[in-house]
C-alpha cells in the first residue's frame, strides 16, 4: 500500500511540474515579427499579400498555437478589406516558427479612388491581428504602404487609358481627312 501510494504521488507531482512548466512555456512566446514578402496581381479587382508571421517559444516545453487571425484595413477609409486565419502547429522549445500567409484582397478599385488615394497620400493600410496561445492572446499590428504599388498599377492602367483613347480620336480624324 505504501508503495501505491508513493507511485501515486511521485506521478501527481510529475503531472504538476509539467503543468508549471507548460505554463512558463505559454508565457515565455513572442511576436519576433510580421513581414510583408510581397504585394503583386494588382488589378481593379484587388491584390495578392503574402507574409509571414514569426513566433519563439523561449520556454521549455513544445507549445501548440491555436490559430493566428488577421485583418487588413485601408487607413484612407477605414474599410476593412479582407479577414483570415492562419492554422497553428505547435512550436518547439528554444525555437522560432514561420506562419505564412497568402491572402487574395478584393476591392472595388477605380482609376479616380486610386488617383485620390496616391493625391492624399494616404496609401497605407493595417494588419492587425492575434495570435492564440493556450489563453494567451498576443495582438500584433504591421502597417504596410501601398504607395509603390499603386503608382505602378495607375500608370500601367491610366497609360492603357491614354492609349485607348488617343487611339480612337486618331481613328476618328483619319475617317474625316
Amino acid at each position: 500500500m505504501k508503495l501505491l501510494f508513493k507511485i501515486s504521488l511521485a506521478v501527481i507531482l510529475f503531472l504538476l511540474i509539467l503543468v508549471v512548466l507548460y505554463i512558463i512555456s505559454l508565457s515565455r512566446v513572442k511576436l519576433e515579427g510580421v513581414g510583408i514578402n510581397k504585394l503583386d496581381e494588382i488589378s481593379l479587382e484587388g491584390f495578392t499579400l503574402s507574409g509571414d508571421v514569426r513566433l519563439y517559444n523561449g520556454g521549455l516545453l513544445p507549445v501548440k498555437v491555436k490559430s493566428i487571425s488577421y485583418e487588413v484595413t485601408l487607413e484612407s477609409t477605414g474599410e476593412q478589406i479582407a479577414k483570415a486565419d492562419i492554422a497553428g502547429r505547435w512550436i518547439s522549445p528554444k525555437n522560432s516558427a514561420k506562419y505564412e500567409f497568402e491572402t487574395k484582397i478584393y476591392w472595388k478599385a477605380t482609376k479616380d479612388m486610386i488617383l485620390n488615394i496616391l493625391k492624399e497620400r494616404k496609401t497605407k493600410a493595417q494588419i492587425k491581428g492575434t495570435v492564440y496561445v493556450g489563453w494567451l492572446d498576443i495582438e500584433f499590428m504591421k502597417e504596410i504602404d501601398l504607395e509603390e504599388y499603386l503608382k505602378q498599377f495607375a500608370k500601367e492602367k491610366l497609360g492603357e487609358t491614354v492609349k485607348a483613347a488617343v487611339g480612337t480620336i486618331a481613328g476618328a480624324v483619319k475617317k474625316y481627312i
